[in-house]
């Protein structure tokens, strides 16, 4: 399915900007001139100028201003507000895409832009990344343990400081991203796999390789997802792709992120 979406922003209900609006000043922060500007955005010269007008008189700073001996003779350039506002734009843009683009992938929560974000786009060197709905909070001496659960219903445990706590604003029900880089995941014999087992992540593996003095494993969990673990040779021998592995790693390992 097809969707195109036209991102408008108005002000008291009248348009302030629009794709031709902030091609528009694309091109005069490039040019120093509306005329050129105007040429390059592909407007006639009165139509650049009576949109740059009235942008100036629905926004409550000045867009674009005059400029003395601009770039081409056109003597005009953006305001701090201006390319501001074309940030703005370009941020919007870039959520807009993602929304749109996560709407085509079932497994990506539409609810909430922590997990539209986490899914698509960021980027970080902790290797496993899980997002999940605050259950619990439970004080532990000095410390707070938070209990995740996931969308499968798997629940992990991070351990935090109660001003990290404060500081994220955390309760239950609120979204969170709990990261983990690889080395701080362990391997957990059969035996030991049970269900009283802190944070135990089970799968398939999917991958077994080679990493220095170490072997890096993926494994795809029975609940949907991944995860990455780094483990010692001895650790990975005898290891293949497709067996089941029970995975688990201490709640001071991980690491918390939410948007506050």
């Amino acid at each position: 399915m097809e969707l195109d979406v036209v991102l408008t922003l108005l002000q008291d209900s009248k348009l302030l900007a629009n794709p031709k609006r902030i091609a528009l000043l694309r091109q005069i922060d490039a040019t120093g001139s509306i005329s050129q500007g105007a040429r390059l955005a592909g407007l006639s010269y009165k139509a650049a100028w009576d949109a740059v007008k009235e942008m100036n008189q629905r926004s409550p700073q000045l867009l674009v201003e005059s400029a003395v001996g601009g770039r081409g003779g056109g003597g005009a350039a953006l305001t701090h507000r201006g390319a501001r506002l074309v940030q703005l734009y370009e941020l919007l843009e870039q959520i807009q895409a993602q929304a749109l683009a996560a709407l085509e992938d079932d497994s990506i929560p539409l609810h909430s832009l922590l997990g539209v974000v986490a899914r698509m786009s960021l980027q970080s060197s902790a290797r496993n990344q899980f997002f999940g709905v605050v259950e619990r909070i439970e004080p532990v001496g000095p410390d707070e343990r938070v209990f995740v659960v996931l969308a499968d219903g798997t629940v992990l445990c991070v351990s935090i400081t109660r001003r990290s706590r404060e500081r994220l604003a955390l309760q239950p029900g609120k979204d969170v991203l709990v990261l983990l880089k690889a080395p701080a995941m362990e391997l957990v014999a059969e035996a030991a796999c049970g269900a009283a087992l802190l944070n135990r992540l089970e799968g398939v593996l999917t991958l077994v390789e080679d990493a220095g003095p170490s072997v890096e494993l993926l494994v795809r969990l029975s609940g949907g997802g991944e995860a990455c673990a780094l483990v010692s040779r001895a650790q990975a021998r005898g290891l293949l792709p497709g067996d089941r592995v029970c995975l688990s790693f201490a709640p001071e390992q991980a690491l918390l992120a939410a948007l506050t």
